[in-house]
């Protein structure tokens, strides 16, 4: 039952039971030529059409804001209006807050995030038997996602997923970890065969190298090219660019396991009850569940799906040194910004004010975040208690929560568009968002053409003023925080395994000594140097990684120390510290919580290595360098393998097999270590 796919033959693949076909071109011929000839000139066709309309809009912007002010300060999107599968969405579109329109609104639970929260899935999951514990997996694009697909299947086999109590993730991450959680087993019989097997280094022959069954999570993503089949989609069948990657994220990652794009998404058939009985207007919409809605769905952890807002798209693009991100966090039960926050954001100091009728003044913009909703409600529009209704009446919520209440249900705006599944994948992994809302007039242009945006309220008690909603930017959890830890600390969980699955390698001892150099971006990833105080001064425009410092300076050394003697010893990267929070207000970490973490650093693996078969050997390990393990191959169908750069979206079925035993492998090799983390 497992189709072959050689390399240089791709073949059609129905991706649903609808019988929506993809064909990913074979690499010779004259068919896959002309296509490419044509995707050419439709490239050309369309950054000719880009720059006319930048120059229309830089000769015209006086026009262009002073129609954008009188329309609310900001363009009301609708990115898949014009899809065929939204047409019960486009049905059911208002113009919910006219004065001169009644509104529609849902009934939503809300909670408020500044009084010590407990969060409302915390009761749940220490009834189901879950640990106190947790999984950080990191974005990477492809990189990331087949190795958690491997780092998964090795946990499954020693049974700790179901003990497990949050996965939490990231990008590439959250791209295997949406439909693991999700899948339907009418796609994928088993957890076991959506993750695929880990194949031992001594058994891999030509034939299990490329063989990849139908319904493993390995299959879709071995067959597409995922930017070519963006392209395709933004090119050829001329949707709305807003939504392009949304719909390529479904294509490849959701809709093969059963999650349809417009969705919705809860925890158990219980939730799904309680959501239909305060809004009978959604009992014909579709709900995805985990397990297809079982009571007991033990090994699959609850997830938490982290992406990162940027600002209000009114005051983008914003200066480096003007930047305050902050995290958005997707779970199956609500959606928001835990941190409690009131910001200010302003436009850099280089953007021009000249022929402006909104000056940098008017653009800035002061938002409250904070407070959590339940999905069905984020995304919604409203006014503040200046804005009435026709029948006299002022929009819901009017001011948020009451002082004195934790928690409680309020009528919402029903969103035009509801936050799927597909949405809070895309978003986690849509790393262009935080370069293009960077200080640059062609950033800000490239960013109202193929930028992600909400619109977005706080649930969290005013005084005065009422609730106003804002159109924000997102974009890709990596910008801020690339493991998903920060989500765990917040819980106060106390043991965690985070997944570093980088693309820089961990330089050894004789090229860096963390006791006598700072780390820099060439000796060790970033974002992990960012939970313990390092980072650079002088901002990256696609990261915002100042306001991480969690840990102490002084541990992060000993734990790099024991990461190269780990490297060294040649059967993974793993190792463990006891660690001490420091108060951290910006991500609202209290500090004295006591947390135990095994760290995993994707890197070469030696003993791995050692017993793969010669052919296979020296097309991945570095001739001459064999004992240098940071270095890479240079060329080949393998190369940079296994720290495969994260731009690089189109996978070979023996890239992807090879990338996922390898993380596998390091489980096994290791599995003393996880069990006494999650069991």
């Amino acid at each position: 039952c497992g189709t072959e796919l050689l390399p240089y033959k791709r073949e059609t693949i129905d991706l649903s039971n609808s019988g929506t076909v993809v064909r990913a071109p074979s690499t010779k011929g004259s068919v896959y030529t002309k296509f490419r000839m044509q995707l050419t000139a439709a490239v050309v066709r369309n950054v000719l059409v880009v720059l006319i309309v930048s120059v229309y809009v830089h000769c015209c912007d006086a026009l262009f804001f002073s129609s954008l002010e009188s329309k609310g300060s900001s363009l009301l999107r609708e990115p898949f209006a014009t899809e065929p599968f939204a047409t019960e969405t486009v049905e059911h579109k208002k113009e919910y807050f006219s004065s001169d329109n009644d509104e529609e609104l849902i009934s939503a639970r809300a909670w408020r995030t500044d009084q010590g929260l407990s969060y409302p899935e915390t009761e749940m999951l220490e009834r189901m038997g879950k640990s106190d514990s947790g999984i950080g997996l990191s974005g990477g694009g492809l990189r990331a996602y087949f190795s958690t697909l491997g780092y998964l299947r090795g946990l499954l086999d020693l049974g700790l997923l179901n003990r497990t109590r949050y996965m939490s993730c990231v990008s590439g991450g959250c791209w295997a970890t949406a439909p693991y959680i999700y899948h339907s087993s009418k796609y994928a019989s088993t957890p076991e065969h959506f993750l695929g097997p880990i194949v031992q280094p001594q058994d891999f022959n030509w034939f299990n190298l490329r063989e990849i069954k139908n319904g493993c999570g390995r299959k879709v993503p071995t067959s597409l090219d995922v930017i070519l089949l963006a392209a395709f989609d933004l090119f050829y069948k001329e949707y709305n660019p807003l939504g392009v990657w949304y719909r390529t994220i479904t294509e490849v990652f959701l809709k093969p396991v059963g999650i349809d794009r417009l969705s919705l998404f809860s925890w158990n058939r219980s939730t799904v009850a309680d959501i239909i009985a305060r809004n009978p207007s959604l009992i014909d919409r579709d709900f995805v569940l985990p397990c297809d809605g079982e009571n007991r769905c033990d090994h699959r952890p609850y997830p938490i799906i982290n992406s990162a807002i940027l600002g209000p798209e009114i005051s983008a693009p914003f200066g480096l040194f003007h930047m305050s991100f902050t995290s958005l966090e997707t779970t199956p039960l609500y959606i928001g910004s835990p941190p409690v926050h009131t910001v200010t954001y302003a436009p850099g100091p280089l953007v021009s004010e000249t022929n402006r009728t909104d000056t940098k003044e008017n653009r800035r913009s002061t938002m409250m975040l904070g407070g959590i909703v339940e999905p069905i409600a984020f995304g919604g529009r409203t006014y503040g208690s200046n804005k009435k209704l026709a029948n006299g009446t002022f929009p819901k919520p009017y001011l948020g929560l009451r002082e004195n209440h934790s928690h409680g249900i309020l009528s919402v705006p029903r969103p035009n568009e509801f936050f799927t599944l597909a949405n809070a994948t895309g978003t986690s992994s849509w790393a262009p968002g935080s370069i293009l809302a960077a200080e640059s007039v062609v950033n800000n242009i490239l960013n109202a053409y193929i930028g992600l945006s909400s619109s977005y309220w706080s649930p969290q008690p005013r005084k005065t003023n009422g609730i106003f909603s804002t159109d924000i930017l997102l974009a890709d959890g990596g910008s801020i925080d690339n493991q998903g830890l920060l989500a765990l600390v917040r819980r106060k969980v106390k043991k965690a395994v985070v997944f570093i699955t980088t693309n820089i390698p961990l330089k050894p001892r004789s090229e860096y000594n963390p006791f006598m150099k700072l780390p820099s971006d060439s000796d060790i990833d970033s974002s992990f140097s960012s939970f313990f105080g390092f980072f650079d001064l002088i901002p990256d425009p696609g990261f915002d990684f100042a306001h991480n410092h969690i840990f102490s300076r002084f541990a992060f050394p000993w734990i790099v120390d024991r990461m190269q003697k780990a490297q060294a010893a040649g059967k993974g990267i793993v190792v463990k510290s006891k660690l001490r929070t420091l108060r951290n207000k910006w991500w609202d970490i209290p500090g004295g919580h006591e947390i135990e973490i095994a760290w995993v650093y994707l890197g070469r693996v030696r003993e791995w290595e050692k017993q793969l078969p010669k052919n296979l050997y020296y097309k991945l390990v570095p001739k001459g360098k064999e004992e240098q393990m940071n270095a890479l191959v240079s060329s080949g169908p393998y190369k940079n393998f296994p720290h495969i750069p994260t731009s690089e979206l189109s996978y070979s079925p023996e890239k992807g097999n090879l990338l996922a035993s390898l993380a596998g492998w390091v489980i096994q090799q290791n599995k003393d270590v996880f069990i006494e983390m999650l069991s």
